[in-house]
């Protein structure tokens, strides 16, 4: 449940509460400098203090999603809003993810496994170090049907792990 964040409550009651909102113009240069949507900026003012109220935009979501470790949702808003966030940062959530995946209770080797071809791309640096997590935790015919043949290739000891095993 949300909160709003007002101190010293106990002393005023709901009529010394108000609610503002920037006018038109206001609204408008605010909106050029922030890239928020058009929803306007809230103040929620009391004798006390000002809270600012914004809407949420797609960043803001999946930042909140990241951070309560819900990584799963967070790269589904990633699609959702191909735009809101750097390649770079959608990769370090799927890192997240696959970590999350392999290493808390319950592990679910089979579904990290199957993921790796998106979250990892083209990337050999990444998918050799994935491959040699899952073989160190005794998880490599998970990853096996996945792993790329061409486009990335692999280093030569990734493929040979994986044939000697």
């Amino acid at each position: 449940e949300d909160e709003l964040p007002l101190k010293n409550t106990s002393g005023f009651d709901a009529s010394q509460l108000s609610l503002e909102a920037l006018d038109r113009s206001q609204r408008a240069s605010t909106l050029a400098n922030n890239g928020r949507n058009s929803y306007p900026t809230m103040y929620i003012v009391s004798p006390q203090d000002i809270v600012v109220a914004q809407p949420r935009d797609a960043k803001d979501k999946i930042m909140w999603a990241k951070n309560a470790g819900h990584y799963s949702l967070a790269l589904k808003l990633c699609k959702e809003y191909p735009s809101a966030l750097s390649a770079d940062a959608v990769a370090a959530i799927g890192e997240r993810y696959l970590i999350q995946l392999t290493s808390e209770e319950p592990t679910d080797f089979a579904l990290a496994a199957k993921l790796c071809p998106e979250l990892l791309g083209d990337d050999v640096e990444r998918w050799d170090q994935w491959v040699t997590l899952f073989f160190a935790m005794h998880q490599l015919a998970a990853i096996e049907p996945y792993l790329p043949t061409e486009n990335p290739r692999l280093t030569m000891a990734t493929y040979e792990m994986v044939l000697n095993h």
